[in-house]
């Protein structure tokens, strides 16, 4: 999918998409999940349900290091 129609898929902005790149810092790594056209105008194309998954891994990972916070505040 064109970015446009990917971040709406996923349900995020336009910019915040593009943030997730690699090589803006993000954890969406090129090749995986999107993949860049052959010339410099060409559009990006997001493989969207890797994105997906990769969103719900981190988000599981988060939550996990939350539970592990709280536990060992506890102890």
């Amino acid at each position: 999918m064109k970015t446009a129609d990917a971040a709406i898929a996923l349900c995020i902005s336009h910019g915040h998409l593009l943030l997730q790149m690699q090589h803006n810092g993000g954890p969406l790594v090129l090749g995986t999940h999107y993949f860049m056209g052959a010339f410099k105008n060409s559009a990006v194309r997001w493989d969207v349900e890797a994105c997906q998954e990769e969103f719900n891994r981190r988000g599981m990972l988060c939550r996990r290091g939350e539970r592990l916070m709280r536990d060992l505040q506890e102890a």
